[in-house]
């Protein structure tokens, strides 16, 4: 008996199983087989079964493909255990029969099209074996064939069969397209009785289905036993959606022996097999107007989206009606409308026109739509129960998504009767289910929206159905192993492989080792490549500066050898590596060692002629897992991570299975074998998670149908959904007329979205990408979402709305629908109103004061920026005597240079520079400024030094320049740029004796001034300070040296101290000078004095000096001084755009910048004018060669310091 019960809600669907399982007298070691369409379906089920029942044990839930099968084997006991054709075995012996074909004479021209696409020369590259064969190509094509054989298999058994029978014709397609598919079909077939392979694949066993089993219909009791013999087995087949015709055809046959119940979930109660979409009525009435009245529309949405369960609502009545199969077939209805047509929100509106397959849209075309909307259906403006929301961007959808639900569970929470007023439990993650075309694309968006959460507003949430490699690091970096003959293997590479933790376990390196690591590998300059045969198997240069090998060597240079010690054959030691850590530089290289160990195995069978047998690639293999990972590995929270080990061994051995069954001897390109194993290992799993308890995101398919207090769709873009699967160039399927059942990705994609609104059974929420985020250009939801809003606009009205004519209830409606987020999630309209509220609390600060600023007049923006300083009062000074009283000379330099950066570091401890920790990967091409000006100090010293060759060879070797003839022109330009700067030195330092550094302490009032002086010389007019560097010597150099010639001058010292000099050189090649005078040693400290006392006040509140200004404003001329104030305020560059100062500052300089710096003139004037009174101007030579002081007030050319 074959019954099929037909039902809108598959939760009646549910207790009508429940029923059935409880009658007879079942024994409960038999167990029950629940046919379903997903994992997800079997794990509802399970969960809905146990908590009617009590239990839910000895259940199995086979998918359709594998029990048909199953079917098979019971009646007809002498087939395999699995199919000889299925899908794996025959990509198998094609990628074997293939290059055979194309070989034969007799067949040359009839697989012409396959040999060209095989052929090594019309590919880009040549990686063929000793017959000539891309491997690669082959199998990539076999397994494109296989997969079109095996839908033939399922849709088009007709085919196969006249093929077998040497009839080259199709019905229903044409054959001279593609003219070798009959012939290799043929050959799979002779191909598998050679091998003793059954030939009753499915196409054979569906033409012979009746007398099949009808001659073994006692193996029925085998594969569905029964506890009694008066009661008859039986199946149940639950949730699907629909079946191939094949498959239906087998459930009919065993119907007439067993108990098949069928439940369907049917969004329609009336006959709707026969409706057409719009777009195809207007087609078949454009060839035949008579056929009018034969062809409707009915609901407009079921006509659009549900094609695929019209096509197999039709194959249930045929069944139902063929000859003899009325004793066999009962049709049972139990559909559900529980609510009043006036009680309805839109979305049981919505789902009532489904049902009674009503078509509200013609509201929309009545003559009297052009003056009020009185025939449409009105909604309450209070109704959410589907909601559409337009965003710029994947992030900004989710974090729409996360404050839309904090606002149900909130209303939720806040209902008089404490419980969901439509469903009767309060709301819980779990009832919330969202769904997405692509998981990958939004699980980035999901973690960091949903995982960075505060604790009182965190939700619990579960990705499910990810690709396994993406859940898991092992499987990541087995695939990225096996990916090492393609690697460049830079240092991100290799970091990211010791950062899975079963690899770091392997070699006995911590995860807190590898910022240690890190540092060593950024001092060698290690960026890519073993070595330099490595680079040159990779098609590039080959040359070992920046490569794994030379770095490591170096390394350990720096670890044996002392500190500056020479090259040892052209390696010069890298210090870093302490004596400690050596231990750990062995691991490191020993890990290395072995991924340049397996990089030479499968760059071997890459680049062989002649590759390895399945044999010695599961060995290979094997033999790669036990070398990186341990025995008993555990991930980062200490759980096991065997079971992941285990499953990538499980697959090498089905692989195996395959090759043994398939016949396949022959030798396995490596890229073969990456991709079938990557096929393999990247599929998507995770369904266990699902309905666990927190919200559960996944795609569309695992979840369909299964009902939902909320569910969400995200990402329902124009380009994105349905999604667009090209079809084979040879599938003759698409290319010939379609038949009822046939599968189609679009169409299927189009009844998901027709199965979710009618499982939602509170709220629809569905998001999409409405607007460019760069140009903010509107773009359109995807075709489904657009025809749904029409319907709705069409069909229904705001309550009140209903005088207003069509289009303009319409427009109302749309807007009311359509929820448009901004681009930011602190812009203030989600603050300052109820509707799309946001729930974080940073995005509100952040709102709230630009709100405030916004809306104030003048008077009140000058009144906030008052009252709302930063430090608005001085803070107390928390530093004890020990401390205060005995300050450095570095703090003093320190806060004259940034004065809001020390009070930020030193007061409150807080630092606003940001670290980007980002590593190069690749050797250097050139140098960036800090670069060069590093370069251009380094030279100089040397220079100074005398060993500027030797300096040469190890900026070379350490792989700090250009590689090949490159490093000599930047060495050539640095040389050259300092030649007038070291020009300028060689004429001071034959005067002048370098003097070890000095530390001393000054006593000055209270204070002891500590400080070291690292550039004293001894000359013939007593010490000086000397500073010179290859690059400009600006505000910041000026003031360094200023208070070391202060601090020299105040110390009790019975050595004379001369003058001050700097020098450096700026980006024309010209040298600054900038020198001070003697100071007498009372004048010095009470200098400093006043210095130290600014620190201390510094120290409680941010002070408004800013060095660059202030110089170039006190040192220019009368005229040009208000200019310089103008410029400060509007140059990007500008100390006043430092963090610091902005964090400090930033309101009353929004302000008035100008008046700001003009107010604080004074209090530069009081710090620098003392460094002014003692700066040397600049000299004029007289006629006879010497020099005289030019006492005259000459601007000095300034600048910002860095």
């Amino acid at each position: 008996m074959f019954k099929l019960y037909h039902s809108n809600d598959l939760d009646v669907l549910k207790e009508l199983l429940v029923h059935q399982m409880q009658q007879g007298d079942s024994d409960p070691f038999i167990p029950e087989q629940i046919l379903v369409q997903s994992q997800g379906m079997a794990h509802w089920l399970k969960l809905q079964i146990a908590e009617s029942l009590g239990i839910a044990a000895n259940i199995e839930f086979p998918l359709p493909s594998s029990f048909v099968w199953k079917v098979y084997n019971s009646v007809k006991p002498d087939l395999p255990e699995r199919s000889h054709f299925e899908k794996e075995s025959m990509t198998w012996k094609l990628t074997r029969l293939l290059p055979i074909l194309i070989n034969e004479e007799e067949n040359k021209e009839l697989f012409a099209p396959i040999a060209h696409y095989l052929d090594a020369k019309s590919g880009s590259d040549n990686k063929t074996d000793d017959r000539g064969i891309n491997q690669q190509k082959v199998f990539a094509l076999a397994e494109k064939i296989a997969d079109t054989f095996d839908q033939y298999l399922v849709y088009r058994p007709d085919w196969l069969l006249a093929w077998e029978a040497g009839e080259d014709e199709i019905k229903d397609g044409d054959i001279s397209h593609q003219p070798w598919q009959p012939e290799l079909w043929r050959r799979l077939v002779a191909d598998s009785e050679q091998l003793g392979h059954s030939l009753f694949h499915r196409a054979r066993l569906t033409d012979q289905l009746v007398d099949i089993v009808r001659e073994g219909r006692e193996g029925l009791k085998d594969l569905l036993p029964t506890s009694s013999a008066e009661q008859p087995s039986r199946i149940f087949v639950f949730g699907i959606a629909a079946l191939p015709g094949t498959y239906w055809q087998v459930l009919n046959a065993i119907s007439e022996h067993v108990d098949v119940h069928f439940f369907l979930l049917n969004p329609c109660r009336n006959y709707w097999g026969d409706i057409v979409s719009e777009k195809s009525r207007a087609k078949l009435l454009q060839k035949d107007a008579s056929l009018a009245n034969y062809f409707t529309v009915g609901n407009p949405l079921l006509a659009s989206w549900g094609k695929l369960g019209r096509d197999f609502v039709t194959l249930t009545h045929e069944a139902a009606n063929e000859g003899g199969r009325e004793t066999y077939f009962q049709d049972i209805e139990a559909y559900v409308d529980s609510r009043k047509a006036c009680d309805r929100n839109l979305l049981q509106n919505i789902q009532n026109d489904f049902l009674e397959l009503n078509n509200r849209s013609e509201a929309a075309f009545g003559i009297t739509a052009l003056e009020n909307s009185q025939a449409k259906v009105a909604i309450n403006n209070t109704d959410q129960s589907i909601q559409f929301v337009s965003a710029h961007s994947p992030l900004r959808e989710v974090q729409t998504l996360f404050d839309q639900m904090l606002t149900w569970f909130d209303e939720d929470a806040a209902s008089d009767s404490a419980v969901t007023p439509d469903i009767g439990e309060p709301l819980k993650p779990r009832d919330i289910l969202v769904m997405v075309p692509d998981i990958d694309i939004y699980a980035p968006y999901i973690e960091a929206v949903f995982g960075s959460a505060a604790d009182d507003q965190r939700i619990p949430w579960a990705i499910a159905d990810q690709a396994l490699n993406k859940e898991n690091l092992i499987i990541d970096s087995f695939l990225r192993l096996l990916q090492l003959p393609n690697s460049r293997l830079t240092i991100t590479d290799v970091i990211e492989f010791l950062e899975v933790p079963a690899v770091g376990q392997k070699f006995e390196i911590e995860l807190q080792d590898l910022d240690q690591i890190k540092n060593w590998l950024t001092k060698a300059n290690i960026r890519w490549g073993l070595d330099k045969s490595h680079r040159a198997d990779l098609g590039l240069p080959s040359w070992d500066d920046n490569s794994w090998f030379k770095g490591l060597q170096q390394l350990i240079l720096g670890l044996v050898m002392p500190d500056n010690a020479h090259a040892l054959d052209q390696d010069w030691p890298v210090p870093g590596v302490m004596g400690s850590q050596g231990e750990l530089l062995g691991k490191l290289m020993a890990f290395v060692d072995q991924l340049g160990h397996w990089y030479e195995v499968l760059s071997d069978q890459k680049k062989s002629r002649n590759p390895l047998k399945k044999e010695e690639w599961q060995d290979l293999l094997l033999t790669l897992i036990n070398d990186f990972y341990p025995q008993q590995a555990f991930d980062e929270n200490g759980l096991s991570d065997q079971v992941v080990l285990q499953k990538v061994r499980d697959q090498i051995q089905r692989w195996q299975q395959e090759l043994e069954l398939a016949g396949f001897v022959e030798g396995l390109n490596h890229g073969v074998v990456l991709q079938y194993l990557t096929s393999c290992l990247t599929k998507q799993v995770g369904w266990q998670r699902f309905l666990a308890g927190p919200v559960n995101f996944c795609t569309l398919m695992p979840m369909r149908s299964i009902p939902f207090k909320i569910i969400c769709m995200l990402g329902m873009n124009d380009e994105d959904y349905p999604r667009r699967v090209p079809p084979q160039g040879f599938d003759l399927m698409a290319q010939g007329q379609y038949r009822r059942g046939d599968r189609s990705r679009r169409e299927d994609d189009r009844y998901l979205f027709l199965e979710a609104v009618v499982a939602a059974q509170k709220k629809l929420y569905i998001s999409y990408r409405g607007r460019d985020s760069r140009e903010n250009n509107e773009l359109q939801p995807c075709v489904l979402v657009s025809e749904l809003i029409d319907y709705i606009s069409n069909g229904y009205v705001i309550s009140g709305d209903e005088d207003l004519s069509h289009k303009e209830s319409e427009k109302r409606l749309r807007k009311y629908l359509i929820s448009e987020q901004l681009l930011q999630p602190f812009n203030t309209a989600y603050f300052s109103s109820d509707k799309n509220k946001s729930y974080h609390n940073l995005w509100q600060q952040v709102a709230c004061v630009s709100n405030e600023l916004e809306t104030a007049s003048t008077e009140d923006k000058i009144r906030i920026y008052q009252t709302s300083s930063f430090i608005p009062e001085a803070l107390d000074d928390d530093r004890d005597d020990s401390i205060r009283l005995y300050p450095e000379l570095d703090d003093i330099k320190q806060c004259l240079i940034n004065p809001a950066k020390f009070f930020m570091q030193r007061r409150l401890n807080v630092n606003l520079t940001q670290y980007w920790d980002e590593t190069d990967v690749d050797e250097p091409f050139a140098l960036d400024n800090l670069q060069a000006y590093l370069l251009n100090e380094a030279i100089l010293e040397t220079h100074l030094e005398g060993r500027s060759e030797d300096f040469k060879q190890q900026q070379k070797s350490l792989g700090l320049l250009p590689a090949a003839g490159f490093s000599e022109y930047v060495l050539n330009q640095s040389e050259h740029k300092i030649a007038p700067l070291l020009e300028e030195l060689n004429s001071h330092f034959p005067t002048f004796e370098k003097m070890p550094p000095q530390s001393d302490c000054i006593t000055i009032s209270d204070y002891q001034l500590n400080g070291q002086l690292e550039h004293l010389m001894n000359g013939e007019a007593g010490q000086h300070v000397f500073h010179f560097r290859s690059g400009g010597f600006k505000a910041k150099q000026i003031l360094n040296l200023w208070l070391e010639h202060l601090f020299s001058c105040a110390r009790d010292d019975k050595n004379t101290m001369a003058s001050s000099i700097g020098l450096g050189i700026d980006k024309e090649g010209c040298v600054e000078k900038c020198e001070f005078t003697p100071i007498g040693k009372d004048a010095a400290k009470d200098y400093l004095l006043q210095l130290i006392e600014f620190v201390n006040l510094c120290y409680i509140q941010p002070q408004p000096f800013f060095l660059s200004i202030a110089l170039d404003y006190l040192t220019a001329e009368s005229e040009k001084k208000e200019s310089i104030l103008h410029q400060a305020s509007d140059s990007e560059f500008s100390q006043l755009n430092d963090e610091f100062v902005q964090r400090c500052f930033s309101k009353v300089l929004a302000e008035d910048e100008f008046q700001f710096l003009n107010d604080h003139i004074s209090l530069w004037q009081a710090l620098l004018q003392p460094l002014l009174d003692h700066k040397v101007l600049e000299q004029d030579e007289d006629e006879q060669g010497g020099t005289e002081k030019n006492n005259s007030a000459k601007a000095e050319k300034g600048g910002r310091g860095k």
